[in-house]
């Protein structure tokens, strides 16, 4: 009698074919992330009178937006850069904005840069997982450092710091992943509303 399941082979394709479709649908997907910097760092990628910031937001097609001068997230002695869009158009103006903090032109400014998230206290539980299992398989997954700061401490509205170490690819790496994580996290995607109000 003629098996009724598809062979393996038609299986293992439409499971790669589902995949797919889930990865290009989430490249579509609206996100945002919040990077802090130092004024320093603000001004390389503002650049002379805006051109560096406009320049990364045509490159990238995302928004990127920088809190004002001596406007520092509350507790802390940085400003954010919020850069929101589709998922695809945030990492690739967060690439932008990384490579600003590790290069000045072709030269490294600094091999490891740390590189630290604003993320919403509410949905650091569902990133940090029971026992830090979901942090601990992103951190190993990108080979990058990840750590949250604790949640007595917080920052800004209910904040907390998400600092992630490494190379510039293991970082990018590790933002893609928790970016990814919090997706479907309705407080993170409605956190962004009172960011920009």
């Amino acid at each position: 009698m003629a098996s009724s399941s598809p062979p393996p082979s038609s299986t293992a394709s439409r499971d790669d074919d589902d995949d797919d479709r889930r990865q290009d649908a989430m490249w579509e997907r609206r996100t945002h992330a919040r990077i802090l910097v130092s004024d320093a760092d603000a001004g390389c990628i503002i650049g002379k009178a805006g051109s560096d910031i406009h320049a990364m937001e045509a490159r990238s097609g995302a928004h990127i937006k920088l809190s004002g001068r001596g406007r520092p997230l509350p507790g802390t002695d940085r400003r954010v850069v919020l850069v929101s869009g589709l998922f695809r158009t945030v990492m690739d103006a967060a690439e932008l904005v990384l490579e600003k903090l590790f290069y000045l032109g072709d030269q490294v400014i600094d091999a490891e840069a740390t590189v630290v998230l604003v993320v919403p206290d509410a949905c650091c539980g569902a990133l940090i997982g029971k026992g830090g299992e979901v942090i601990k398989s992103l951190a190993e997954e990108s080979n990058a450092g990840i750590t949250v700061s604790p949640h007595d401490i917080c920052y800004g509205f209910h904040d907390r710091l998400v600092t992630i170490t490494g190379h510039l690819d293991n970082q990018l790496q590790a933002v893609f992943l928790i970016l990814s994580e919090l997706l479907d996290d309705v407080r993170y995607s409605s956190s962004v509303a009172s960011m920009s109000a």
